[in-house]
């Protein structure tokens, strides 16, 4: 069926491994698709919410088929011939799989060792990915999504909390994501290619996340398509990444995302700029202090003065100030405390680029949007992450 080398295999393994489910519903899925028909050879993984396929051009491909093979035992057969060699050694050793009266022969190192073949039959018949419309930087992509995924939920009970919104036009990629408690949202531009599908959907935040950390190519093409329904994986929107030799189709979260935009407010009576790691440092010792005290979920405050900032575990303790440029506050003005969760507070200050950091407050009471230090509050074009604040 094909040759390649035991390296180039087994990394396409891992990556169309990670659209599988570990538990799934259909015995098939946990199986790849190996598709020689096209001359070429492809290695395809799928679950209900997505699918990733790798092409593999340097293979040497000598008969047209289809097979599945389970995905985890041909990954432990793999290292198995390959027992005790160096790394480099193993992935450079060829290896064939070639298929007889329905199963499969895997041949490397010496080896011939048959592996288990699923029914082919049952496989979904995906949607083929979208060819690319638009292209987007693949590190600033890749580096925006991991700001946003911070604010995405854990509660797989509410799928759309789980996602990444996406929408993408011809001049830019935007995207937000919010567990009800924060908000992020930022933007970037696109490069226009042809005419396609204006992208507005949610896709699912934790494969897009570990799929796009493999990508490894200048550029990440989108598009987008819809697929027929069969096998039970419905007939909503495809959206297609693409970068080099794989391509990540994801179904889009059939559900409503929460409106965000009416969630940031239009102006602010507070700021404070600070340096960000400094802040960041305040944040984790008044935590700290509150879990020596055996208070792991209490919240810390962040107290405002006229020219300085400072983070406290409680009421009590005395903590050290550091310089701050502040609005709203002063000699007249009462100094203002807003309590946050230390978790979300000090996960929101990594994702500010830069050395500085504002954050923009009303009262205690209401959401403070956080942007980097020259960053203003109502700019779509920049990241803005919104935190609810603890009511004390």
């Amino acid at each position: 069926m094909f040759t390649t080398t035991v390296g180039e295999l087994r990394g396409a393994l891992a990556t169309a491994g990670i659209a599988q489910d570990r538990s799934p519903h259909t015995p098939t899925l946990a199986g790849v698709l190996l598709d020689t028909r096209s001359g070429a050879l492809t290695i395809t993984g799928c679950n209900y919410q997505a699918a990733i396929t790798v092409a593999l051009p340097q293979a040497d491909v000598d008969t047209e088929e289809r097979v599945v093979v389970d995905h985890l035992a041909l990954s432990k057969l793999l290292s198995a011939v390959t027992k005790q060699m160096p790394k480099r050694t193993a992935e450079a050793k060829p290896v064939s799989l070639t298929v007889d009266d329905g199963k499969a022969l895997i041949s490397a190192a010496g080896y011939t060792v048959p592996s288990l073949t699923l029914p082919v039959e049952d496989y979904p018949n995906l949607p083929t990915p979208a060819p690319p419309t638009v292209w987007v930087d693949r590190r600033q992509f890749t580096t925006e999504l991991a700001r946003v995924l911070v604010t995405t939920s854990t509660d797989h009970s509410l799928p759309v909390l789980t996602g990444v919104w996406t929408e993408v036009d011809s001049h830019s990629l935007t995207m937000a994501a919010t567990d009800r408690y924060r908000i992020a949202r930022t933007h970037l531009p696109t490069t226009t290619g042809t005419t396609g599908p204006v992208v507005t959907g949610v896709l699912p935040g934790q494969i897009l996340d570990k799929t796009t950390r493999r990508f490894t190519h200048d550029t990440i093409g989108i598009g987008a398509t819809q697929s027929e329904p069969e096998h039970g994986l419905g007939s909503l929107a495809w959206v297609t990444l693409t970068c080099g030799n794989v391509a990540l189709s994801l179904h889009l979260i059939d559900d409503e995302f929460p409106e965000l935009l009416d969630k940031f407010p239009a102006t602010f009576a507070t700021t404070v700029t600070a340096d960000r790691t400094e802040l960041a440092t305040l944040v984790e010792r008044a935590a700290a202090i509150n879990t020596a005290h055996g208070h792991r979920r209490l919240p810390v405050r962040l107290s405002v003065a006229e020219s300085s900032v400072t983070v406290t575990p409680d009421e009590a303790t005395l903590t050290p100030h550091i310089p701050a440029k502040t609005t709203g506050v002063g000699a007249d003005k009462a100094g203002i405390q807003v309590a946050f969760n230390p978790n979300y507070l000090s996960d929101a200050l990594e994702t500010i680029p830069g050395d500085t950091v504002t954050l923009h407050i009303n009262k205690p009471t209401t959401p403070v949007v956080i942007t980097t230090g020259a960053a203003q509050h109502d700019d779509p074009t920049t990241y803005r992450h919104l935190l609810a604040p603890v009511r004390l």
